[in-house]
């Protein structure tokens, strides 16, 4: 994986779960660790409101989506040019398809909405 990720020959999307925050601190170290290129997050916008998580993703350039605006041509658009332009420059996207984090440990239903955006820019 390091290689892949060092060459950027390919585009790659990391999917953890939002059942703990363990799985995005895990690939943070991972990426720490083996001095890689920190991904590009895509997260909830309540994911953000999370004051020290929200100032190191900011940092390291993740943005937030907002699956009840998609309906706003302009934001459809920024979203969709930013998706691609991440995807051209084959960065590393992480994506929690959640839309928010479980309580009770069960993995919910990924947000479709941000799915078929990231498929849609990808074909």
């Amino acid at each position: 994986m390091k290689t892949l990720l060092n060459n950027k020959t390919s585009n790659v999307v990391l999917v953890p779960t939002h059942k703990s925050y363990m799985d995005s601190i895990l690939l943070g170290y991972i990426h720490y660790h083996y001095k890689l290129d920190y991904p590009f997050v895509c997260g909830s916008e309540a994911f953000f409101a999370l004051s020290l998580i929200s100032i190191i993703i900011k940092s390291t350039n993740g943005f937030y989506f907002n699956s009840s605006a998609i309906k706003n041509e302009l934001y459809k658009s920024v979203i969709d040019s930013y998706i691609l332009s991440l995807m051209k420059h084959n960065c590393l996207i992480e994506v929690f398809m959640e839309q928010y984090r479980s309580r009770n440990g069960k993995i919910h239903r990924p947000s479709e909405v941000l799915f078929d955006e990231i498929i849609k820019v990808y074909l």
